[in-house]
């Protein structure tokens, strides 16, 4: 996903297509700025795009819950 955000130069359909097909499957994919706040579409060279995965899977004696994140910085458009 993090390779998608920086080719694509941010979230953009392609992006959330993917994240999508990822949902279908227990993997929430969400995509914030330096703030916090969600953000879509392209960004300008120079921002921020974190990206946060949250994964719910059931395990063989309870559900287990993963969360992890990660960043692109938007070198080019």
């Amino acid at each position: 996903m993090q390779k998608l955000v920086d080719e694509e130069g941010g979230v953009t359909s392609r992006v959330l297509d993917v994240s999508s097909d990822l949902k279908k499957s227990g993997l929430e994919v969400s995509f914030t700025d330096e703030n916090g706040s969600p953000i879509s579409g392209k960004q300008d060279v120079g921002k921020y795009v974190y990206i946060h995965y949250n994964y719910n899977y059931d395990g063989f004696t309870k559900d287990n819950h993963l969360e992890t994140s990660n960043y692109v910085l938007i070198s080019r458009r």
